[in-house]
């Protein structure tokens, strides 16, 4: 182990402080690239699968019920394992690295008043130390989910409607 406690009785404030602040650096580099993984994919996604609704409507190719089946088969396993399995995973990481985030933050005193100037505010508001939590008010995962259903559902209307005739 790098430092042993011996050794970590031996840093002074202001290397404790960079430490500190590289570790945060990094938690937040992890935020972002997590989130723009999260949001490259989802959109992505939402624009595959309206184009192949919108290619599926438009085109005049007449799907038999097996076809039917098997490309609903292979949309559902496909939604299943992205949302589920891959996404999710993200969202964990995602909350985990938050969780993190926030503990450093508070060793940084950014929630407490009065520490950076004489406002009598915190240089974060409260609500961002629930971050990661169960408490969090983020509607980031929740969007981006939603994009997913909303792309899913057309493509299936798109393979269940094919070849009827209104």
């Amino acid at each position: 182990m790098l430092l042993d406690k011996n050794m970590k009785n031996k840093l002074n404030d202001e290397q404790k402080l960079n430490i500190l602040l590289t570790v945060l650096q990094e938690k937040y580099n992890s935020l972002h690239i997590i989130r723009e993984r999260v949001q490259n994919i989802c959109l992505w996604i939402l624009g595959i699968l309206l184009g192949a609704g919108g290619w599926i409507i438009q085109s005049d190719i007449i799907l038999f019920n097996k076809e039917k089946i098997l490309f609903l088969i292979g949309a559902i396993v496909s939604f299943v394992v992205l949302r589920f399995l891959y996404l999710s995973d993200l969202e964990k990481g995602f909350k985990s690295q938050q969780i993190v985030t926030v503990h450093l933050e508070k060793t940084l005193g950014l929630f407490d008043s009065n520490i950076f100037d004489e406002t009598g505010e915190s240089m974060y508001p409260k609500s961002w130390e629930k971050a990661g939590s169960k408490d969090t008010k983020g509607n980031f995962f929740f969007t981006s989910y939603l994009l997913l259903y909303i792309g899913f559902i057309f493509l299936f209307v798109s393979i269940l409607m094919n070849g009827c005739i209104f």
